[in-house]
C-alpha cells in the first residue's frame, strides 16, 4: 500500500475521474459510483498514457482512454 488517503464520499463527484496525488507523490484516480469507489493508477494499461482525461461511459460501466480509445471496464480493468 502506497499511503491512506482520507477524504470525505461526498466531495467525490458520481461517475467521474476525480485525480489525486498520494502521500509519495503517485497519481491515482478515483471513480465514485454510488457507495463503490474504486482507486486506478494514472496510467492507461494498453500503452502508458495517462489516463486523467479518461471518460467513463455510466451505460455500459467502462472507461475509456483519451489517447488510443483502449476500453476496460470500471468494476475489474478488464
Amino acid at each position: 500500500v502506497a499511503g491512506e488517503l482520507s477524504v470525505p464520499l461526498a466531495t467525490i463527484p458520481e461517475g467521474r475521474l476525480v485525480p489525486f496525488v498520494l502521500p509519495g507523490g503517485k497519481k491515482a484516480l478515483v471513480l465514485r459510483r454510488g457507495p463503490d469507489v474504486r482507486v486506478y493508477g494514472d496510467t492507461c494499461p494498453h500503452m502508458g498514457a495517462e489516463m486523467e482525461k479518461a471518460r467513463v461511459c455510466a451505460r455500459t460501466g467502462t472507461i475509456h482512454c483519451p489517447w488510443h480509445g483502449y476500453v476496460f471496464r470500471a468494476d475489474d480493468g478488464r
